[in-house]
C-alpha cells in the first residue's frame, strides 16, 4: 500500500506529461480545422495540467530529494504555459462561424494567400510559420464579425425551423362540401413575434451579407400576414353569404349578386382544396407567392360589392 501511495505522484506526473505531449502533437501538427481543436479544449486542458504540476511541485515534490521529478513538473508547466500563448490565435480562427469568406479576409489581412481556402492539411504549426499570429488584432476583428454573423444565422435558422411543423388547420364546414380556416391565433402570434424580431435584425451592425436572407424572410412573413388578413376577411363574408345564396328563392331575386357569389364560392372551394392537400404554411406561401393574396383580394372586392 505504501509503495502504491509513494508511486502515485510519479504516475500522475508521467501520465500528465504523456497526455500533454500527445495532445500538443495533435493540436500543432494535426488538422487545424479538426472539430477537436477548440479554444475551450486547449484552455481547459492546459489549465488542468498547470494546476496538477503546481500541486505536485508544492506538495509531493517539495522536498529537495525530489528535485528531478520537480524539474519535470516545472518543464511540463512551462510547456503548458507556452501552448497557452497561442490561445488568442486559436480563439480567433477556430471560432464558430468562420466561413470561407472570413478566411479570404484573413488571407488578405495577413498577406498569406494559402489560407484563403483552408483544407484539413492546414496545421497550427504552419500558421505560426507563416507569421499569422502577429496580426492577431486584425484576426480578432474578423473573428468577431464571423461570430456575430453566425449568431444571426442561428436566429434565422431558428425562425425557419419554428415554422416547419405549422400547418393551416382546415375544418369541414357543415354540409357545404368545403372547409374553413380555424386556429389561426397561434399562427398569428408566431408571425407577429417573428416579424418584430426579423425587423430588429435589420439594425444589427453585423447583418452584412445576411441582409438579403433576412429581407427575404421578412417579405415572406409580411406576405403571410397580408394573406391571412385577406383570407379571414373573405371567410367571414363567405360564412355570412353562403347560407343566404344557398336558397333558390334568393338566387332568383338577386340574380346578379348570386352570379357574383357563385364565382367567389368557386374560388373559395378551389383554394381550400389546394391548401388541404398541402397544408404546411411556409411551403404553401413559397409555392403560391402572391397568388393566394391576389385571389382573396379579388374575392373580397366581389363580396364587398355584393354586400354594398
Amino acid at each position: 500500500a505504501d509503495l502504491a501511495k509513494n508511486f502515485e505522484p510519479y504516475r500522475i506526473l508521467w501520465e500528465t506529461a504523456a497526455r500533454m505531449a500527445h495532445d500538443a502533437d495533435v493540436w500543432f501538427d494535426g488538422a487545424f480545422l479538426d472539430p477537436g481543436l477548440t479554444y475551450d479544449n486547449v484552455d481547459r486542458s492546459t489549465q488542468d495540467w498547470i494546476r496538477v504540476m503546481v500541486g505536485l511541485a508544492n506538495k509531493q515534490f517539495r522536498d529537495p530529494v525530489f528535485e528531478k521529478p520537480k524539474q519535470v513538473a516545472a518543464a511540463v508547466k512551462t510547456r503548458a504555459e507556452g501552448i497557452r500563448q497561442h490561445l488568442p490565435l486559436i480563439q480567433a480562427l477556430r471560432t464558430e462561424g468562420m466561413q470561407e469568406r472570413h478566411w479570404v479576409k484573413v488571407a488578405a489581412e495577413t498577406s498569406c494567400p494559402e489560407v484563403a481556402h483552408p483544407t484539413m492539411a492546414l496545421t497550427l504549426n504552419r500558421l505560426l510559420a507563416l507569421g499569422i499570429e502577429k496580426h492577431i488584432e486584425a484576426l480578432m476583428t474578423i473573428s468577431n464579425q464571423a461570430s456575430a454573423e453566425h449568431r444571426i444565422e442561428v436566429d434565422l435558422n431558428g425562425y425557419e425551423n419554428a415554422w416547419k411543423p405549422i400547418e393551416f388547420d382546415l375544418l369541414p364546414h357543415k354540409d357545404t362540401g368545403t372547409y374553413v380556416l380555424r386556429g389561426t391565433e397561434d399562427i398569428i402570434q408566431l408571425l407577429d413575434d417573428q416579424l418584430i424580431q426579423v425587423q430588429n435584425l435589420r439594425g444589427n451592425p453585423h447583418i452584412g451579407l445576411l441582409e438579403s436572407r433576412r429581407k427575404q424572410w421578412e417579405d415572406l412573413l409580411t406576405l403571410l400576414r397580408a394573406t391571412l388578413d385577406a383570407w379571414l376577411k373573405c371567410q367571414m363574408a363567405w360564412l355570412y353569404l353562403e347560407p343566404i345564396f344557398a336558397s333558390d328563392d334568393i338566387k332568383k331575386q338577386l340574380l346578379e349578386e348570386a352570379k357574383r357569389f357563385a364565382q367567389v364560392d368557386q374560388s373559395w372551394r378551389a383554394i381550400q382544396d389546394k391548401v388541404l392537400h398541402m397544408p404546411k404554411v411556409i411551403p404553401t406561401m413559397k409555392r403560391e407567392k402572391t397568388g393566394l393574396l391576389k385571389l382573396f383580394n379579388e374575392c373580397n372586392a366581389t363580396l364587398d360589392h355584393i354586400q354594398g
